[in-house]
């Protein structure tokens, strides 16, 4: 990772980079980033990644099958994990960061 051991100065961006390589993301898909208050120990930053979906005009016939088992499978894991961020955490709005330094 960038800036690793003591004493190195890291910058914002390039931690971030980091932080989404290492989850597997691209570091490109960075857009920007922002500084959140309220932080007691830590510095709490904001990514906000480019993401882009490609969806079809026309929706595919699945069948009755396979929509019945998105109904049993898919919908009540989406609907639990949905219910873990029904309130989003509290935050400052800073002035936001619109790129590298």
């Amino acid at each position: 990772m960038t800036g690793e051991g003591r004493g190195m100065a890291v910058d914002s961006w390039g931690r971030a980079r980091d932080i989404l390589s290492a989850a597997g993301l691209p570091a490109d898909t960075l857009a920007g980033l922002a500084t959140l208050g309220g932080g007691t120990y830590n510095a709490v930053e904001e990514l906000r990644l480019t993401v882009i979906m490609l969806t079809e005009t026309v929706p595919r016939a699945v069948g009755e099958e396979h929509e019945a088992w998105v109904r049993q499978m898919v919908d009540p894991e989406l609907l639990a994990a949905l219910a873990e961020i029904e309130e989003p955490a509290p935050r400052k709005r800073p002035s936001a960061a619109t790129g590298p330094t």
